[in-house]
């Protein structure tokens, strides 16, 4: 895990991200509630580590409680660049609220599902190193075009857990869905 661990954070790693606060884009990491105020951690979560680590801005950071209810207003205030929507089953109700359909995230369509394999990524998880590079891939694009997530679920999971795991098991992981077998 330590290596993995400096892999992902070493500045001579072709997968270390290093930004200046101007470029680098607002994160909104919802966590909460679907029909009332979007739920998210703030600092001190595993989540604004994770963005951080990837090279982003979470917009919850300065708040002084572990979790905060943000209202719709305070969300079109900010405007995030991007939404990653976590312990919710899909996208779905952020991209479909019509109030928040003029949200730059929205409307720009990055708004993306954290992964979840053995537990949620962006929740003390043991595979929270792997959704750095997930979170890194979202926010640039265009500074890790060869970073295959999918290749690197599969090498960590054959690494850490033994297991061989299979492209369709992968896909199914990094789309936040259950196990196939699952009823």
């Amino acid at each position: 895990m330590l290596c993995l661990c400096r892999r992902t954070h070493s500045p001579g790693n072709r997968h270390h991200v290093h930004h200046s606060h101007g470029q680098a884009p607002r994160v909104f990491y919802f966590c909460g509630q679907v029909g009332g105020p979007a739920g998210t951690q703030t600092r001190y979560s595993t989540a604004d580590w994770l963005v951080a680590a990837a090279g982003g801005i979470m917009l919850t950071h300065d708040e002084a409680a572990y979790f905060v209810n943000v209202t719709t207003e305070q969300m079109i205030l900010w405007n995030p660049d991007i939404i990653i929507v976590s312990t919710l089953p899909t996208i779905e109700p952020v991209v479909t609220n019509p109030q928040w359909r003029d949200l730059r995230a929205v409307r720009e369509k990055k708004v993306f599902m954290s992964p979840q394999g053995i537990f949620y990524w962006s929740h003390f998880s043991t595979e929270s190193f792997l959704c750095i590079l997930f979170l890194a891939k979202q926010f640039y694009p265009e500074r890790f075009p060869d970073l295959d997530i999918q290749d690197e679920l599969q090498a960590y999971y054959s690494r850490f857990y033994h297991y061989a795991l299979t492209d369709d098991e992968a896909r199914r992981i990094l789309n936040h869905l259950p196990p196939k077998d699952t009823p």
